[in-house]
């Protein structure tokens, strides 16, 4: 998936569009994206989000939101997290990333 604006006009057309609650709904809605009204907030928040979930909203690979956000990288080992029995018995971690804006405030 690719978009035509660059990542930063992206942010200002949020940033100026949450101002409108209705309006921003409508945008996503015209976008049909996974991405939850909830996330970009949070996103916009300096919150940390899953990386997936950024780099759908922004059109932009792992490597490239590495370099224009905080990234934060979590492992669990799958016999304590896992949620069905097979994932419990998978031997190793689960690893999930989240990005953020640069110098996001939340921990």
């Amino acid at each position: 998936m690719s978009r035509l604006i660059d990542v930063d006009i992206a942010v200002i057309l949020i940033k100026n569009l949450m101002s409108n609650g209705a309006i921003l709904e409508q945008a996503l809605d015209a976008q049909s994206t996974a991405f939850e009204l909830d996330d970009i907030q949070a996103f916009l928040m300096g919150e940390w989000v899953e990386s997936k979930k950024v780099q759908e909203l922004l059109g932009m690979s792992f490597e490239n939101c590495v370099t224009r956000f905080d990234l934060s990288r979590v492992a669990n080992w799958w016999s304590i997290v896992g949620k069905t029995e097979e994932e419990r018995q998978r031997n190793g971690q689960k690893i999930e990333t989240f990005f953020r804006l640069k110098g996001g405030t939340s921990l």
